[in-house]
């Protein structure tokens, strides 16, 4: 994870330096990532910081603005998490969904879509969550994302775990 954080940061500086706002924003999005992945969300200020620099630097009704506002939404549903904050993790991955939808993004569906179910369950919701979950790891197959479901964290491993997909023999390898 280290020399991962570490070719980061520095691709992070060659993106700001040519204005690569949508590489930046990706960037600064999986170091946030990485960096709860270690245990400590309070690591990640300067690349929250950095994401909500880019989406007041992106104003109107583009992909582009979207994108980032979106990318700046998925990492404030994960630092929510991380704080124990699921009631507010909700109401980003709320930004994150419409974006997924709007643009047909698969991936950061199932994304949201995990987060939404940590957070569910985190909220004493559990069987929402689990629905929510079956849900998600059917779209996750059928989208080829097995890699997704493993790099969202221990709690969602945990959530996976105890997923009950015994009726399909597919869902349940």
């Amino acid at each position: 994870t280290t020399s991962a954080l570490t070719y980061l940061t520095k691709m992070a500086m060659e993106f700001r330096a040519r204005g690569f706002d949508r590489a930046l924003a990706h960037n600064l999005t999986e170091q946030i990532r990485l960096l709860l992945g270690n245990g400590d969300w309070r690591q990640c200020e300067s690349q929250r910081a950095g994401l909500d620099a880019l989406t007041h630097r992106h104003s109107g009704d583009t992909p582009l603005t979207h994108e980032i506002s979106a990318l700046a939404a998925l990492s404030r549903a994960r630092i929510c998490l991380a704080r124990q904050e699921p009631d507010r993790a909700l109401v980003a991955l709320d930004i994150v969904e419409q974006f997924a939808s709007r643009y047909c993004r698969g991936k950061w569906r199932v994304q949201s879509g995990l987060l939404r179910a940590v957070a569910l369950n985190d909220l004493g919701r559990q069987t929402e969550s689990s629905v929510l979950l079956r849900e998600v790891v059917d779209e996750s197959y059928r989208l080829g994302l097995v890699r997704t479901l493993l790099d969202e964290g221990p709690s969602l491993l945990t959530l996976l775990a105890n997923l009950d997909c015994r009726d399909d023999p597919v869902l349940d390898s």
